[in-house]
């Protein structure tokens, strides 16, 4: 799964960073799996697939 460069609001920290650590932390298969498990499947594609939006969402947790 390979995520695209996007801007944070914290400078200290460079995009890329975080997204190639989220990429290890969190294999895609597991994510995955949490769609299937969920029964989250989407019927028709959109211009960001639920996958990476699981992704944006953790980026945005707090630390």
């Amino acid at each position: 799964m390979q995520l695209k460069e996007f801007s944070l609001i914290s400078p200290a920290i460079e995009s890329g960073t975080v997204l190639k650590a989220l990429e290890t932390a969190i294999r895609a298969e597991a994510i995955e799996k949490a769609i299937a498990d969920t029964r989250s499947n989407e019927e028709r594609k959109r211009a960001l697939p639920s996958h990476l939006v699981i992704c944006l969402v953790i980026g945005m947790g707090d630390p």
